[in-house]
C-alpha cells in the first residue's frame, strides 16, 4: 500500500477543516438562516465531501476532482463578488481576478506537477511503461 505524500495529507486536513467549519456554521445559524442559505451551504458541504472522498481514490480522476474543487469554488465566489457586489464600471478591475485566483491556481498546478502526487493518484508519465505478464 502506497503512503500518501505530504501534499495530499495537507490537502485532506484543509478539506476536513473546510467541511467542519461549513457544517458548524450551518448548524449554528440553522434557526435564522433562510432556505436558500441552507441549500447553498448544504451543497457546498456536499461538494466538499465529494472532494474529500476523491482525495482517497488512487486514480487520476480523483486528482482531477480535487483540483477542480480547489479552483472552481473560489473562481465562482470571486466572479460573483466582482460582478454583483462591487459593480464597478472600470475595465481595469478585471485585472484583479488573476491576483485573487493566484493561490488556488498555484496550489492546483503544484498538485498536478508534483511527481509524488501523480504517482499516488495513478501512473505517472515519468514511470516506464509496464508490460503485461505472459498468459
Amino acid at each position: 500500500m502506497k503512503k500518501a505524500p505530504i501534499s495530499v495529507l495537507c490537502l485532506r486536513v484543509v478539506i476536513c477543516l473546510i467541511l467542519v467549519g461549513t457544517v458548524w456554521y450551518m448548524r449554528s445559524k440553522e434557526k435564522v438562516m433562510s432556505k436558500q442559505g441552507l441549500i447553498t451551504y448544504g451543497s457546498f458541504a456536499g461538494l466538499t465531501s465529494v472532494a474529500l472522498l476523491a482525495s482517497f481514490l488512487r486514480r487520476p480522476a480523483g486528482l482531477y476532482v480535487v483540483v477542480a474543487y480547489i479552483v472552481f469554488p473560489p473562481l465562482i465566489f470571486w466572479l460573483y463578488l466582482d460582478t454583483t457586489v462591487l459593480r464597478t464600471e472600470h475595465f481595469y478591475d478585471w485585472i484583479v481576478l488573476p491576483v485573487q485566483m493566484g493561490i488556488p491556481v498555484g496550489v492546483a498546478l503544484g498538485l498536478l506537477r508534483d511527481p509524488k502526487t501523480k504517482r499516488f493518484f495513478g501512473r505517472s508519465s515519468d514511470d516506464p511503461p509496464t508490460s503485461a505478464p505472459p498468459l
